[in-house]
């Protein structure tokens, strides 16, 4: 399976960090239910949730959904398999039951991945002719089917492994029975459903029923969804298990996990509900397992009082521990990759939002995913209270850009973590504001609907907005059309004063939205809270334009006002005690002539300077606006526009002003806006910079656009020029300090001129990248060894975490591909050093040698070459990772050859362990630790319940730094805890042991 070790490292180290060892014990697991989790893991939780489920999307693109698809609706699934855990394939055959849509159906479209082999399709046990195209199926039926008419189809197949796409193989160690397990479990989501059996794959097409029957041996416990049906003995050593699941379903929600499972369960009892709780597990004791009971019975009580009857009591639910790094929403039973109680109450929501409602087409993934994020916090406010509900928000607020309404579910990133989860999440909590809280339950309750089978369904953003708007009576379209399909969020200053008539107190407020010109103007009600001397009054302003001015009364002095103080809005709020009672301009900025943001104005450029200016203050007359810079040899053309007599009250307008530099080298600081009216000056100062382009972007990606991604990380700090292959020139070489060549997923050789000019590059100094998964694969050895210092050893590398080796520009640091932008890192490059000039710079964190992820060569004229194995692109800013702007500011460090200014730590007062690398380790860790003053220092190693597994260091230290080493090797993976202690004082370190 690609990456799950990753994917399990990035989530478990972080996961336990409020856990205390001060009293470990062999039956007390540190248990953290009802405590909010820290920020970074549930991040990370969502990062691996939505790059896990989209992994596979890229390298199976299909063809969008043929309107053959939709003539026929299925009823029932049969599924009758095979899946031997001594095998990499599954056999079986698939019952499809479906009714005809449309006047006359000859032929019928289904779904089956490029690794199913069909041997044969019937109908009424008669054989039928099929032809296939990629992932698509044609069958042409015995006979016509019309409207109203139900059929049915019968497919004998076999799935081989593909991978872990679909089905998932792997082998792993079993607690309890303590011996080694294989293991075959299934995940489908979005698209993958198709890969281990033939189906209609689509959302919109939920089966009313579905029955699975699972072969396997009889060592092996099957889990699926709905009702265990029977299992019957076949007398040679296996035996059949059937399940029914008797409500609606689509198929990414279909599962079996097959392995030698430890099963526990409970009963949940709610009000007149009696239904199983279950846990089937291999990585945990019979203590933590009941934990997992404990969190999903909390759970089941928190989010039906919320939401109404858990939608499948009449079934069960439960947990399935299975092989992937996140977890599954699968219907009456979740996969889990781990176990916590905030993503116990996560998949437990999807019951609701997700497989009882599921999102009509992946467009509206965030209905789904926006909601179970939600439920996180729901369920904390159930049992602690409405500041937790606020405290959790706030850690889970996203800043960054994206629409949540995914455009093209083929080729976005449908599940990501910042716009699916968690700016989805904000969307609910804001409507729970916008519309009242009354309002807001009532339309989630009529949305659910009662338990009827007709309430299982498929729904869209405009059907959930129109439950809002009825129960609130608002119009909601300015609401959905920013958050849904909009971008970022608002950026609010607001200053305010109090008048005094004599008799009543007059409270002015001053408010401005500061976020940049790309950005909308948010509309939003925003709660205004006064403090008055004896009590607070709560207000509610309707802000809908970037600047406004508002007035209120009050008997008594108002001596402090805050906006929004209990986070109801995904925004920044700042106090700006000198916003002016007048003018404001929100935003001020240099652009090219397309548009695009300058930070830097290249000599012998045309540009145009852009501004909104608006007037919150009173009416003003004979209003002009001068652009001025005093800076010398500047030739610039002062622009002025004057307003006139004009009435200024509510006046909005752009203002463009086209400016000409002439041909010079000296840098501009401070260009000033002034505004002048009615006798009052105001200045607004911009900072711009005037140089040339010193970082070439070079896009030899095929067209593919992934240097998006790093132009995006280049915006705000770098003056770059892009740049295709065939119009580079030595003059552009010559002007650069740092060279990227991004090719992408392409494999390319370079042309001859090519690697002569960049030749010519680092013989004059220049730094070269070279970045792409496939690049070194398109180059010739001998150009590879001899420019690049490099020899590629592996194409197909599957291991996505990299740290920097000693000596690199990245000595120590880590750099994570979990998807990053463009989602196509599937597989990297090990590249060797080659010559006594080459140093590696990356290293796989399971590979030190001979495989390295980056190396640098460097050359006698203090020129460089640093060749990635891997696309820049796919950089994602994880836990302790770079971010993608990190890891271009320290190449550009390197490049330039500026160093960080030494920073002397203080001495520690407490003992410390100062490094535990690698981590994750297997199975050797090396921890670097110090001791403050001489005397006993013990060093000890505790696992997740709390036991003491390991003594490294016990007895007299003198003080100073010290280190050993610790091998794991008769441990089983997971995470584990360092503690040093010293007389009262201690410190703790989380590691993280994989095998």
């Amino acid at each position: 399976m690609k990456n799950i070790a990753l994917y399990t490292t990035i989530i478990l180290v972080n996961l336990l960090g409020s856990v205390l060892l001060a009293a470990p014990g062999p039956d007390s697991p540190p248990r953290c239910s009802h405590m909010l989790p820290d920020h970074e893991s549930v991040h990370q939780f969502y990062l691996l949730e939505g790059n896990s489920k989209s992994r596979n999307l890229l390298p199976h693109l299909f063809n969008r959904e043929p309107q053959e698809m939709t003539f026929y609706d299925v009823t029932r699934y049969e599924l009758d398999l095979e899946v031997y855990t001594a095998d990499e394939f599954i056999t079986g055959e698939v019952l499809m039951e479906f009714d005809c849509l449309v006047a006359q159906l000859d032929t019928l479209l289904f779904h089956a991945g490029t690794n199913i082999t069909l041997n044969q399709i019937t109908q009424d046990q008669t054989p039928l002719d099929f032809s296939r195209e990629g992932q698509f199926v044609s069958v042409v039926l015995d006979q016509s089917l019309t409207e109203g008419e139900s059929s049915n189809l019968l497919i004998n197949y076999r799935a081989d492994r593909q991978g872990n796409q679909g089905m998932m193989y792997a082998s792993e160690y079993n607690v309890q029975l303590q011996q080694d397990i294989d293991i075959r479990a299934t995940q489908s989501e979005p698209f993958d459903a198709r890969l281990w059996w033939p189906c209609k794959d689509d959302t919109r097409d939920k089966a009313l029923t579905t029955l699975i029957s699972v072969r396997t041996e009889n060592f092996n416990d099957v889990v699926s969804n709905g009702v265990l049906q029977d299992v019957v003995s076949h007398g040679d050593g296996t035996h059949t298990v059937i399940w029914e699941e008797q409500w609606p379903m689509v198929t990414y929600l279909v599962s079996i996990c097959v392995a030698q499972y430890n099963h526990i369960e409970s009963d949940w009892i709610w009000e007149d509900v009696e239904m199983p709780m279950h846990d089937w597990s291999w990585s945990y004791t019979l203590n933590q397992q009941q934990q997992w009971i404990d969190y999903g019975l909390d759970a089941l009580e928190a989010l039906s009082d919320l939401y109404g009857p858990y939608p499948f009591a009449d079934e069960k639910y439960g947990h399935a521990e299975y092989l992937w790094g996140g977890a599954m929403e699968h219907q009456t039973c979740s996969s889990m990759g781990f176990y916590n109680d905030w993503v116990i109450a996560h998949e437990l929501a999807h019951q609701w939002f997700g497989d009882k409602l599921t999102c009509d087409t992946f467009h509206h993934i965030w209905l789904n995913e926006g909601w179970a994020s939600y439920s996180e916090a729901l369920y904390f406010e159930y049992w602690l209270g409405e500041d937790a509900l606020h405290d959790y928000m706030v850690n889970e607020s996203y800043w960054g850009a994206g629409t949540i309404w995914v455009e093209d579910p083929e080729t976005d990133n449908i599940f990501d973590g910042n716009l699916s989860y968690r700016k989805a999440s904000w969307v609910n909590h804001m409507l729970r504001h916008v519309v009242g809280e009354d309002n807001f339950w009532n339309a989630v309750h009529a949305y659910v609907g009662p338990s009827e089978i007709e309430y299982h369904r498929t729904v869209t953003t405009d059907e959930y907005q129109g439950f809002m708007e009825d129960a609130s009576g608002m119009d909601l379209q300015w609401f959905f059309d920013q958050w849904i399909f909009g971008e970022y969020f608002p950026e609010y200053a607001y200053s305010w004063e109090v008048e005094f008539d004599g008799e009543e107190h007059t409270l002015i407020l001053n408010l401005i939205q500061e976020q940049s010109p790309e950005r909308q103007t948010f509309t939003m009600p925003i709660d205004l809270v006064v403090s008055l001397p004896f009590e607070e009054d709560t207000l509610r302003i309707w802000n809908d334009e970037a600047a406004q001015r508002y007035e209120f009364t009050f008997q008594e002095e108002p001596l402090a006002v805050q906006l929004d103080p209990r986070h109801w809005i995904l925004r920044e709020v700042r106090h700006q005690p000198d916003i002016p009672v007048g003018f404001v301009a929100p935003f001020a900025s240099f652009e090219n002539s397309d548009g695009v943001h300058l930070s830097n104005i290249p000599p012998m450029s045309d540009f145009q300077f852009r501004t909104v200016i608006r007037n919150i203050g009173p009416d003003a007359e004979a209003v002009s606006v001068t652009l001025l810079c005093d800076n010398e040899p500047v030739e610039i053309t002062t622009a002025v526009l004057d307003l006139g007599g004009m009435d200024f009250a509510q006046y909005s307008d752009t203002l463009l002003f086209e400016a000409y530099l002439g041909d010079v080298d000296a840098e501009l600081g401070e260009f000033t806006l002034q505004i002048n009216a009615d006798e009052l000056l105001y200045d607004f100062e911009l900072e711009i910079y005037l140089g040339h382009p010193n970082l070439l972007l070079v896009d030899d990606d095929g067209g593919d656009e992934y240097e998006a991604w790093l132009i995006d990380a280049l915006e705000e700090w770098a003056f770059y020029q892009v740049v295709e292959p065939a119009d580079l020139t030595a003059d552009m070489l010559a002007a650069s300090v740092l060279v990227i060549w991004m090719q992408g997923d392409q494999s390319r050789e370079l042309e001859i001129g090519e690697r002569e000019l960049l030749l010519d590059c680092v013989n004059d100094s220049g730094h070269i990248v070279f970045t792409g998964q496939n690049f070194a694969q398109g180059q010739s050895t001998v150009w590879l060894a001899d420019f690049c210092g490099a020899e590629l050893t592996n194409d197909d590398y599957l291991d996505q975490t990299m740290w920097g080796d000693a000596g690199g520009y990245l000595d120590g640091q880590a750099v994570f591909l979990i998807g990053g932008g463009a989602n196509n890192q599937t597989e990297m490059d090990q590249l060797l050093p080659t010559g006594d000039n080459s140093i590696p710079l990356l290293h796989y964190y399971t590979d030190n040698v001979p495989g390295n992820a980056a190396v640098v060569r460097n050359f006698a004229s203090e020129g460089a070459v640093a060749l990635f194995g891997f696309g820049w692109e796919g950089v994602s800013p994880t836990g302790i990772g770079l971010s993608l702007r990190e890891l271009t500011e320290a190449t550009w460090a390197w490049a330039t050859g500026t160093q960080a200014v030494p920073v002397t730590p203080p001495v520690p007062t407490t003992p410390l362990i100062s490094a535990a690398y690698p981590n994750p380790f297997n199975p050797s860790l090396t921890i670097e630790y110090y001791i403050p003053q001489p005397g006993q220092a013990q060093l000890f190693v505790y696992n997740i319940l709390g036991e003491r597994v390991a003594q490294l260091l016990n007895g007299f230290h003198s003080a100073g730094a010290g280190q050993l080493f610790w091998n794991a090797d008769d441990l089983a993976g997971g995470v584990y805890f360092l503690q040093l202690q010293q007389g009262e004082r201690q410190t703790t370190r989380k590691v993280m042991l994989l095998k």
